[in-house]
């Protein structure tokens, strides 16, 4: 990827982040206000916040489907404010993966296909995206699932195979949004679990919003954001 670099070797690196709404008939409201953090390669990182604190806005900015109003934002030392939006598209192909509540699963598509999708979209000849797509998916213990529709998978097995689809391309990073927040709480232990050990197989940097405190707890580091700024736990 041709574009330019930072001198940071973090997989995220924010400085000074700002972003402001308005709907046209007030002054501008501050949801952001000088946000600044790193992500190691390889750490888990939880971000806490109450309801409206700006967290999804956050993770919206970081994977470079929203734009901050100012500040920088750098994935793997590529700063996403220099890149042109052609640049943009292959950076969040190829070194961000991303996890929501809801996995966004193709319900037309097997397992595997919906795990390969990010691969061949990004032009990978087909078997060698299956291939990896199988290797992620047998890591997260599925292996035996991989030609089931989304509608024959458990809550659990479905949001596995969103993480897997996360992780086939190797990314510098997982931007995961409430990865756990539509499961039972045992489910979600697991996929938390697996989220966790399939990113440090890999040595990609997981920055996760939760609510749910005992999983924030089981991260590296807890960033909590409050009057838009980010505030570490001790």
């Amino acid at each position: 990827m041709n574009s330019p670099l930072t001198n940071s070797g973090a997989a995220i690196s924010a400085r000074g982040i700002e972003r402001r709404f308005t709907d046209g008939s007030e002054a501008p409201v501050p949801v952001l206000n000088g946000v600044t953090f790193e992500v190691a390669r390889g750490e888990i990182v939880a971000v806490a916040g109450s309801s409206g604190s700006g967290k999804s806005t956050l993770l919206q900015i970081l994977g470079g489907l929203d734009v901050c109003d100012a500040g920088s934002v750098c994935i793997a030392g590529h700063e996403l404010g220099k890149l042109t939006e052609k640049e943009l598209c292959r950076l969040r192909n190829k070194l961000l993966g991303f996890v929501y509540q809801f996995h966004h699963l193709l319900p037309e598509f097997s397992a595997l296909d919906n795990a390969a999708m990010p691969l061949l979209i990004g032009r990978t000849p087909q078997a060698e995206a299956h291939a990896r797509a199988r290797e992620a998916l047998e890591a997260l213990g599925l292996g035996h699932r991989l030609g089931h529709l989304p509608s024959q998978l458990s809550g659990g097995e479905r949001q596995r195979t969103a993480i897997a689809r996360a992780m086939v391309t190797n990314p510098a990073c997982i931007l995961a949004d409430e990865p756990t927040g539509n499961l039972d709480q045992d489910t979600a232990g697991e996929v938390f679990d697996a989220l966790v050990q399939s990113a440090r197989n890999r040595g990609c940097a997981v920055l996760i919003v939760t609510h749910d405190p005992q999983l924030a707890a089981r991260c590296d580091r807890i960033l909590r954001l409050s009057e838009g700024r980010i505030h570490e736990s001790a």
